[in-house]
């Protein structure tokens, strides 16, 4: 017998999310699994629209999805962990067709947990801890190491050029973060362990991982694992402290789950003093909270009951699956502090309903199922067996346990002492249409168990067990909406019976039932241990009466009657003239055999004890001569469960035949708790309901193979198709040839295809399933895999083949490739059953080919595939070296005939070929020469020799050669390891090196310059002894870093040693003043400074920069711009108010000011561990980033722009400083001191790092930006600088370059964040709207206009000025006040001056009809001028008109408050810029008025209204 098919809980859902616990997304994905025993994949494109895509469930194409804990996409598969010790691999190329690609089983390793992918390499891990997996070939993945180490998460990331796997372990309370290094997948090695409470999930970013963890109020810890064998806890994230909901009971909260996306950690809490009703919490990187669900407002969480066991972030939402939730939720995370669940999609309700199956009963075509959890009965059309699917279900308000169908109607028990009544007439249909329920209606039952319909005289009944009232039951069911309890029958016990005491099960036979109960003791206590048999008349339904009993069989005892079997534990047939009841008896794990041929006597015939196996027997049923019970066994451990068979063809002569085990879904079979059977036709229909609730269907005959045909073809290689014919085979779960498991790739019943497998021998094919296995009785003969030729001589070599199995092999030999010839004595070759044969006497350098053929004594395969192999050739003959000269010499050899592809030559300091000459050990040369000239040696005597090469390898050597040239080494220098790698600023220590050279050494020079210095200075060094030389430096050779050196020593032959790497020497100062800092209290006091420095003790603020009044804010003051702050848009940290400014680093920059001069004095300060060959590394954030000089020497950002620009980094601007007067760009010749700094934007999106260079490490500057202020130039720049109240900003300015791009570039610059109050120029770009510009460049272009707005302190006097230019005479550049009206020749003059207002707004004209342009656009009118108006009593309007050719009219009125007019006058005009100036009357009283200026011509009118005041 065998497994034919599997109807799992869930399955033809659509989509299928019930039991979801794990989720991953990948790409437009999300691939959802869990107890449903699927693979669902759903299209989030839109992510509030989930679609389902595609789905695979267990057993489809061979896949084992058996409750899967885990879910990893890499590519196009899927990896799925499963509970058994199963590695699912499934093909999701086709996101909308999955397929089962490969799987690997694990023996013991069970309980897996958790899964991770990485490159080639899957890392499976539970509780009998962690394998690693070879994936790298996805159909045939291979274990590859273990750690036996218990782990319930795990993570694997990259730190420093080795991999390492982050575990978690919640089973055990010490040590339970572990982190392996795991770079050699072959030998993993545990590197360090940690302490943390309960951990329940495990994330690593960058080098920081993240641990979640139940009780304390649900934390998660992020650990610092930059070097993995330290791992030190940073800090603690507790949610209990966030939750919307006051939580009671701290230590009832955990941590679930943990995510990192970008700058956020997302974590899952679960409150299980609600049931696990769970949470999303939200906190940035830096562990500060920043937004969570709120449990009350979000029904999907307060339905979870473990939320989430599994959270994925993509982009802005959030993917979740928990407890309690037959779903996916999508959380919506744009709003971090306020994420909010977007949809829910939950479980279809088209799946099949056995989440707990109880019983089943077979009718026709269809199996009826009862389920507990569902309170159901499911009606599953079986009309081919092997593909179950269920039709119908109906529920009912209790749990249901029993089924019988008669006719047309089902009758269920529950565990609630009901019987429910189906009409199942139409089966897809099905409705309820009576119930029976105890204590009402007259009916006295409880907890029944077994039913049974029956048909007397014309009335229909149902008997059934009442276990707690210990009788037996019958009702009239004739009318099925009212029926009635007509008699039952009662335990009496002692010598006269009836035993009824807790009945549990039953079987009818024509007008007799069999009944067997829990407890048959005579009289005393109850007997759990005994059991009986009761036999009882039902001829006359209202009057059952007791036939004969039978006490010690039949005991049901673990587990407890009400939580598991639905199955009846008794079945009676007739055998002949007899009549015998079988009884599985779960507590003596023993199949009894009662004759009750005579009812009065019942004799217990045969018992077969102890049988293995049967230990909790779940029900009975018969298969011809067979008896079959599912059970489990020990009963409660689940160690072995399944079906166990007895050949009962003699009553009198039990056999146990067969067992049909599960072990870990060992061979596809899936009986997990087994509760019920039933025997219909060929298949038997068994209920499961363990962790992987189904109702299973096993075919019961054997599978077989033909006589005749068994299979075709009959032979072939490796990879052949075979198609095997018999019968049976739907339930064939492995098939092999000769012992090797083949894949098998289609099945039917009738049919198997398979592909001969890698290291398949000769032998019989053999089909198995669970329990039988099947052979044919010929041989498959497969072909050889010939392999190719080794031992290749000159004469010969070693002709390769597979093992097959064969008893002996043929070999042909040809030189060509269609053997249309044989080299003699290779024409047929017989050989035994070797792999491999010597063919001799060949001819070097000729190509061969050959192919074998195997025989297993009655057979022979075809030929095998053809090698080719070429034999070595010719050994060279040289002749005389020529052209020798002091460096060098040319060898010879004559010419090889036959196959050459080249030749190698080794040249060697000695004659035994140890020492050879550099690049000369096997130089490789073509065929066509047949010398070689070598040049540049040394003086010496050299060795050669030649030989010839092919495809097989190379000839023996040629005889040597002695050649000898000239002395041209040079002298070799190593510097003394003792020589300061520091020096205290004034001291002159001693540095020594030595030289060596096989002649005498002229002079020994020492090259040095201080580190920043460009420029190398040479002194010669003084002779010492043995090889020795000394030179004493001075103390004006480093600079304030230090020095850098180097030594070549040159030979009397004016050879020179090579230059090695420079030697670097740090310069300590033992006293160091830093500039004094910036004193006053105006804005010209305020500057920007930096610490190149990092002290031994700390970086302190207060250390740095001590003797300042820190203490009093009013006294001194220093700020940082950080520009993580505000969520990525940057702030000011202020010291003293801000915990996060504590240090001054390296490479910052901070705004600073004291009430009192101050010089800081510091003592045995090393310098920077910088030099021209390890520059410092600094990061730009996103946006601005205020930053210093990491020297202690001045740098130019030019410099470093160039330098970076020339490794790929350009997409940074300018460095922006200030010196008390002006904000300003740092360009050309101005120089970025020592202990300054400024601000510097970062173009992009995301971190960059970037190099800072020493002065004169970039050859030309910064290369591409051309700053001219001649506009006849395709690119040139125009300064524009803006100045309110004494200070000014230098960082405007226009122009155009044929590079520049439409947004955010390196020929723009922009205002640094706001600290002074400076004034500023914005220009504003339509292609970048959330972006306002200090310097605009467009691309070269003829005509263009720019637009900006000044900004500053409004009412104030405000000044533009710009550099002088030379404009080409064919254009005209223009500044254009908009608010003013008044147009500026800025080819004329450099400055113009304006009240700051709320309105000004200017434009730069530039083209060859610039003027026109201005006065083209609209008419527009000027605010009057001056207001307040003075005595006297005059307003100037400026108004620009578009045409010269229309006539205008202009009328102005002046109004009170209260709207009566004042003065009122009217002009003409014409096109241009016109002044309209009024008198006002001079008794007007002080006070505010209101004006109206009215513009218009015969094609536009224009107006303006304001306010004007008069003092």
């Amino acid at each position: 017998m065998g497994q034919a098919a599997l109807l799992e809980n869930g399955a033809g859902a659509n989509p299928n999310l019930s039991g979801a616990n794990a989720v991953t997304v990948s790409g437009n994905f999300a691939y959802v699994t869990g107890t449903s025993n699927v693979l669902q994949i759903l299209d989030i494109t839109l992510p509030g629209r989930p679609v389902p895509k595609g789905m695979i469930k267990n057993g489809d194409g061979g896949a084992v999805i058996v409750a899967p804990k885990a879910v990893v996409v890499v590519g196009n598969n899927a990896y799925l962990a499963c509970t058994p010790g199963v590695l699912e691999i499934v093909d999701v190329s086709d996101p909308s067709k999955p397929l089962h690609k490969g799987l690997i089983k694990i023996p013991n390793f069970s309980f897996i947990r958790s899964l991770y992918v990485h490159n080639n390499y899957a890392y499976l891990v539970g509780v009998f801890g962690l394998r690693i997996i070879d994936i790298s070939d996805p159909s045939r993945p291979t274990v590859v190491s273990s750690l036996g180490q218990r782990l319930s998460g795990i993570y694997v990331s990259q730190i420093n050029n080795q991999l390492y796997a982050f575990g978690i372990s919640i089973d055990d309370s010490e040590n339970n973060f572990r982190i392996f290094n795991i770079q050699n997948p072959n030998s993993p090695t545990l590197v360090a362990s940690r302490t943390i409470t309960t951990p329940t999930s495990i994330f690593v970013a960058g080098r920081s991982a993240y641990i979640s963890s139940s009780g304390s109020g649900g934390r998660v810890t992020k650990f610092n694992v930059a070097n993995p064998a330290n791992p030190v806890v940073t800090s603690t994230l507790t949610l209990a402290n966030f939750s919307t909901t006051p939580v009671p009971n701290p230590a009832q909260f955990a941590a679930v789950s943990v995510f990192v996306s970008g700058r956020f950690v997302y974590a899952g809490g679960a409150d299980f003093t609600r049931n696990g009703a769970g949470s999303l919490f939200v906190a940035d990187t830096l562990m500060t909270h920043v937004g969570n669900f709120s449990y009350s407002n979000n029904t999907f969480f307060q339905q979870v009951t473990s939320l989430p066991q599994v959270l994925t972030v993509k982009g802005n939402n959030a993917f979740i699956v928990g407890n309690g939730i037959d779903g996916l939720g999508v959380a919506d995370i744009t709003n971090r502090s306020s994420p909010f669940m977007r949809t829910v999609l939950n479980s279809g309700n088209a799946g099949a309903v056995v989440n707990n199956p109880r019983s089943v009963f077979v009718l026709n075509n269809y199996a009826y199922v009862t389920d507990q959890t569902s309170r159901s009965l499911g009606i599953i059309d079986i009309s081919v067996p092997t593909q179950p699917v269920q039709i119908s279900n109906v529920t009912f308000p209790n749990r249901a346990r029993g089924v019988f169908v008669l006719g047309q109607y089902a009758y269920v028990t529950t565990d609630e002492s009901t019987l429910e009544i189906v009409d199942v007439s139409n089966p897809r249909l099905p409705s309820q249409v009576g119930r029976a329920q105890s204590g009402t209606g007259g009916f006295n039952f409880s907890v029944p168990n077994s039913v049974h319909a029956f048909v007397r005289n014309n009335r229909i009944y149902v008997a059934l067990t009442s276990r707690t009232n210990n009788s037996f039951v019958v009702i009239d069911v004739t009318n099925p909406a009212t029926p009635s309890q007509v008699s039952s029958i009662s335990h009496v016990g002692g010598t006269t019976g009836p035993y009824l005491s807790q009945p549990s099960d039953f079987y009818m036979l024509g007008t007799t039932a069999y009944v067997i109960s829990q407890n048959g003791a005579t009289s005393g206590p109850i007997n759990n241990n005994a059991g009986s048999l009761q036999i009882i008349d039902l001829s006359n339904p209202l009057a059952p009466v007791s036939r004969g009993y039978l006490t010690g069989v039949g005991a049901i005892t673990t587990p407890s009657f009400d939580q598991k079997s639905g199955g009846s534990n008794i079945i009676v047939a007739a055998k002949g003239s007899s009549t015998f009841a079988y009884i599985a008896d779960s507590y003596k794990r023993s199949l009894h055999i009662v004759n009750v041929t005579n009812p009065a006597t019942p004799v217990l015939q045969q018992t077969i004890n102890n049988v293995e196996g049967l230990g909790d027997s779940r029900g009975i049923a018969l298969f011809g001569d067979y008896a079959i019970v599912p059970f489990i066994d020990p009963p409660g451990v689940l160690t072995t469960q399944g079906l166990v068979a007895f050949d009962v063809s003699n009553p009198l002569i039990p056999i146990k035949v067969n067992s049909f085990l599960r072990s870990n879904a060992r061979d596809g079979v899936l009986l997990s708790e087994p509760s019920s059977i039933f025997v219909s036709g060929n298949y038997a229909y068994v209920t499961n309901t363990g962790l992987y609730p189904n109702l299973a269907t096993i075919n019961l005959n054997s599978p077989e193979i033909k006589s005749s045909n068994s299979f075709l073809p009959t032979r072939g290689p490796v990879g052949t198709t075979v198609t095997i014919n018999g019968n049976n085979f739907d339930t064939i779960l492995k098939v092999s040839i000769n012992g090797l498991d083949a894949s098998v790739t289609n099945v039917t019943d009738s049919t198997l295809t398979i592909t001969i497998p890698t290291s398949a021998t000769i032998g019989p094919i053999m089909v198995s399933n669970s329990s039988q296995r099947i052979t044919s009785t010929t041989n498959f003969i497969v072909t050889p895999t010939s392999s190719n030729g080794t031992n290749i001589s000159q004469n010969g070599f070693a002709a390769n083949w597979s093992n097959v199995g064969a008893t002996r092999y043929f070999l042909d030999v040809s030189t060509q490739s269609n053997f249309s010839s044989f080299v003699t004595g290779n024409n047929n070759r017989q050989l035994g059953s070797v792999t491999n044969v010597a063919v001799e006497n060949l001819l070097p350098g000729t190509t061969y080919f050959y192919r074998v053929r195997s025989n297993d004594g009655v057979s022979t395969s075809d030929n095998s595939n053809t090698i080719s192999v070429t034999t070595l050739p010719a050994t060279p003959v040289t002749s005389a070296a020529t052209n020798a000269n002091q460096s060098g010499f040319t060898v010879n050899w004559l010419p090889v005939s036959g196959v050459v592809s080249n030749y190698f030559l080794d040249l060697a300091f000695d004659n035994q070929f140890v020492n050879f000459v550099p690049a000369f050990n096997n130089l490789n040369i073509p065929a066509n020469r047949n010398s070689q000239v070598v040049s540049g040696l040394p003086f010496g005597t050299y060795y050669a020799r030649v030989r010839a090469a092919n495809s097989s390898g190379s000839s023996p050597s040629s005889a040597v050669m002695i050649i000898s040239t000239l002395d041209v080494t040079p002298p070799l220098v190593s510097i003394s390891a003792n020589n300061p790698s520091t020096v205290t600023e004034g001291n002159t220590p001693t540095f020594s090196a030595t030289a060596t050279d096989d002649v005498s050494i002229a002079r020994t020079e020492f090259f040095y310059r201080g580190i920043a210095q460009k420029d190398f200075k040479s002194t010669l060094m003084t002779v010492g002894t043995n090889n020795t030389y000394s030179i004493q430096i001075q103390a004006d050779w480093y600079d304030s870093l230090g020095l850098e050196y180097y030594v070549i020593a040159t030979d009397q032959d004016d050879n020179a040693s090579i230059r090695g790497t420079s030697n670097f020497v740090r310069l300590i100062k033992p006293s160091l003043s830093l500039p004094t800092l910036p004193t006053g209290t105006g804005l010209e006091s305020y500057r920007i400074v930096s610490f190149p420095y990092l002290l031994s003790t700390n970086n302190d603020v207060s250390t740095v920069y001590n003797n300042v009044p820190w203490n009093d804010d009013t006294k001194a003051g220093l700020w940082w711009w950080n520009p993580v702050l505000k969520n990525g848009s940057g702030d000011y940290d202020q010291f003293g108010k801000s915990p996060t400014l504590t240090r001054i680093d390296p490479g910052k920059g901070y705004w600073i000011i004291t009430s009192t001069p101050v010089t800081p004095q510091l003592t045995n300060v090393p310098a920077p561990n910088y030099n021209r060959d390890r520059l410092f590394q600094m990061i730009l954030r996103p946006g601005w980033n205020q930053i210093g000089n990491p020297y202690p020497v001045a740098i130019s950002w030019d410099d470093v722009i160039a330098y970076n620009e020339e490794v790929g980094f350009s997409a940074f601007g300018k460095l922006n400083i200030y010196d008390g007067q002006a904000i300003k760009e740092a360009t050309g010749g101005t120089l970025l001191k020592a202990f300054e700094g400024g601000f510097v934007k970062n173009l992009t999106s995301s971190d960059i790092i970037i190099q800072i260079p020493f002065p004169g490490q970039v050859n030309n500057g910064r290369k591409g930006i051309t700053e001219s202020n001649d506009l006849t130039h395709e690119a040139w720049k125009i300064f524009l600088y803006i100045k309110q109240s004494g200070l000014a900003n230098q960082l405007g300015g226009f122009g155009m370059h044929p590079k520049a791009s439409v947004g955010e570039d390196q020929f723009d610059n922009f205002n640094i964040p706001v600290f002074l109050n400076a004034p500023e120029i914005q220009f504003p770009k339509k292609e970048t709207p959330n972006v306002l510009y200090s310097t605009d460049v467009v691309n070269t272009q003829r005509n263009f206009v720019w637009r900006f707005k000044p900004n500053g302190v409004e009412g104030k006097e405000t000044y533009i000025s710009w550099n002088d230019m030379i404009v080409p005479g064919d254009q005209q550049l223009y500044l254009y006040d908009e608010e003013n009206l008044n147009i500026i020749d800025m080819s004329q003059t450099s400055s113009y001056s304006f009240i700051l207002s709320s309105s000004s707004r200017f434009k730069i004209y530039y083209g060859k009809e610039a003027l026109s342009a201005i006065a083209s656009e609209k008419i527009q009118i000027s605010a009057p001028h001056p207001n307040p108006v003075t005595e006297e009593n005059r307003l100037l309007f400026k108004i620009a008109l578009p045409s010269i050719t229309d006539q205008y009219s202009a009328s102005v009125q002046v109004f009170n408050l209260q709207g009566v007019t004042l003065y009122k006058s009217g002009k003409k005009l014409t096109g241009g810029i016109q002044r309209l100036e009024i008198e006002l009357n001079s008794d007007l009283p002080s006070g505010t008025y209101v004006y109206q200026v009215i513009v218009s011509s015969g094609k536009s009118e224009e107006f303006r209204t304001g306010k004007i005041i008069k003092k």
